[in-house]
């Protein structure tokens, strides 16, 4: 997770989820179980966005939080 911090410039306070999205769309939280499984080397996806609203907006606060998803 560091690495996908410092690579894309992400503050890691701001962080709400980490998810893998698995080949069926099922959304997987990611755990330090789950990257120690992981094959070195790994290609994936890494998909950051900003987190919605309950009422379905995007958040427009400066620093507010933000979704990972990693697809691989």
């Amino acid at each position: 997770m560091n690495q996908i911090f410092a690579t894309h410039h992400v503050d890691p306070s701001r962080i709400s989820n980490v998810v893998h999205v698995n080949e069926k769309g099922l959304r997987i939280m990611v755990d330090d179980n789950l990257v120690r499984q992981l094959p070195e080397g790994q290609d994936m996806i890494v998909d950051i966005s900003e987190t919605i609203d309950s009422d379905g907006s995007t958040p427009s606060t400066v620093g507010s939080a933000i979704d990972i998803r990693l697809t691989f």
